[in-house]
């Protein structure tokens, strides 16, 4: 009956050892996993202010693009208008040349009769 007892008493240290020992494993664990969690919440703060930084920046080059998009269609438009100005004139130019030259055509004939 004595060993019964201390057989039992054993057992029952050994379980009350593993129940202590399980629960240091648990808290540990649990320190762990809180851990791991604030380093994925800090992880998660740094790439949202990364992305919010990259659409900052998006938004500011697609700003500047349409700027520049603007400022190369304007002078395109100015260079075309000074284009068609400059053919104007040059077409002008050529209208008084002509008529210069059938006036000098019809004097060389008068002086040829």
């Amino acid at each position: 009956k004595k060993k019964i007892e201390e057989e039992k008493q054993r057992l029952e240290e050994e379980k009350r050892i593993k129940q202590e020992s399980n629960l240091k494993i648990e808290s540990e664990n649990s320190q762990i996993i809180q851990s791991k969690q604030q380093m994925l919440l800090s992880e998660n703060k740094n790439i949202s202010e990364k992305t919010n930084i990259l659409d900052v920046s998006d938004k500011r080059i697609q700003q500047e693009a349409e700027k520049l998009f603007e400022v190369i269609k304007t002078a395109e438009e100015e260079a075309n208008t000074k284009a068609e100005k400059e053919n104007s004139q040059i077409d002008e130019k050529n209208k008084v040349e002509e008529k210069i030259n059938i006036q000098k055509q019809e004097k060389n004939k008068e002086k040829e009769k």
